[in-house]
């Protein structure tokens, strides 16, 4: 990137917000170290300066270990140096199910974070939609965790009901404990319901409580 681009992309004091998405299709550095990066972030930060604008990018983060969980900021996770340091309003965007994602505005450097929050897309025919709703809710710290995994064990119980316990936790790529407390607190909730063993030995099933 260099002042050229400044011209390509037509930026003027009329811009209100520029979108790079993701910004690894604008730079071969955007996965590098921090004195790489660097070279993207001054000219990111030369368009607001320049243009009163305010730019947006959208990064991947690195990939989680496999064998254990990441406990760093969600804002030191983005692949590369830098971004974190340059980034006054970080937001991360988490899978919660098949068709929901959680949303942490987390680490923001000129305000109090605001709360996560989550949405997801609701159609009329999942194969062939006519009609689609985005619905929102929000969510504090403290529960977003166990609402990512409620999400996502009632997403994998519509694809394979009477799971167990341990393949659900398999499935959901969770801790058996935690699969199984939060089983266990949407039994209680009204959502799904379960089959107890009839012999020792053999698994509980659990299923989405019809209606």
């Amino acid at each position: 990137m260099a002042g050229k681009a400044l011209a390509r992309y037509r930026l003027d004091r009329f811009s209100r917000l520029v979108t790079f998405d993701p910004i690894r299709r604008y730079s071969v550095h955007a996965d590098e170290g921090p004195t790489e990066v660097q070279r993207i972030t001054r000219f990111l930060r030369q368009i607001v300066v320049s243009t009163g604008a305010t730019v947006l990018i959208n990064h991947n983060d690195v990939k989680p270990p496999s064998n254990a969980k990441d406990e760093r900021r969600r804002g030191h996770r983005a692949s590369g140096g830098d971004w974190f340091a340059a980034s006054e309003c970080p937001i991360a965007f988490e899978p919660a199910g098949e068709s929901c994602s959680l949303v942490y505005p987390e680490s923001y450097k000129l305000s109090t974070d605001p709360a996560p929050f989550s949405f997801r897309i609701e159609t009329d025919d999942p194969q062939r939609p006519v009609r689609a709703s985005l619905i929102g809710e929000d969510t504090t710290v403290q529960r977003a965790p166990d609402f990512a995994a409620e999400k996502k064990i009632l997403a994998y119980l519509a694809q394979d009901p009477g799971a167990s316990g341990s393949r659900v936790a398999t499935g959901c790529q969770m801790n058996k404990d935690t699969a199984l407390m939060t089983l266990g607190h949407l039994k209680r909730a009204g959502k799904i319901d379960s089959v107890e063993a009839e012999k020792r030995g053999k698994a509980t099933k659990w299923f989405i409580k019809t209606t």
